[in-house]
């Protein structure tokens, strides 16, 4: 693979990755809006999300140790406090709400 092969195959993915995560936040919105709690939301699509990691990834699944697991409820923590709190968030705005510029015009 040259190297303007690569720079189409990473800038498709990221192209790809912008999509799903902006996607998400709409998903979410709607969630809420069908009357959906935000943990509940999140439970929803975490599970989701960790039952198809886990087929994908059942081998090394098998070879985790408590290095890992502690590594992992580190992480764990802090991304739960963020889709927390955007979720949160979301109840009390539209995905598409931008901040209003706070220079004068």
């Amino acid at each position: 693979m040259n190297k303007n092969q690569k720079s189409i195959l990473s800038d498709s993915a990221l192209l790809l990755v912008a999509i799903i995560w902006g996607s998400g936040f709409t998903a979410t919105q709607m969630a809420l809006d069908a009357g959906f709690l935000p943990f509940t939301t999140m439970t929803i699509r975490f599970g989701i999300a960790a039952l198809l990691m886990s087929v994908i990834f059942i081998k090394k699944l098998k070879k985790i140790n408590k290095t890992d697991v502690v590594a992992g409820l580190v992480v764990g923590f802090f991304l739960f406090t963020a889709f927390a709190s955007q979720t949160i968030g979301l109840q009390f705005t539209t995905p598409s709400k931008m901040p209003s510029s706070p220079l004068p015009t």
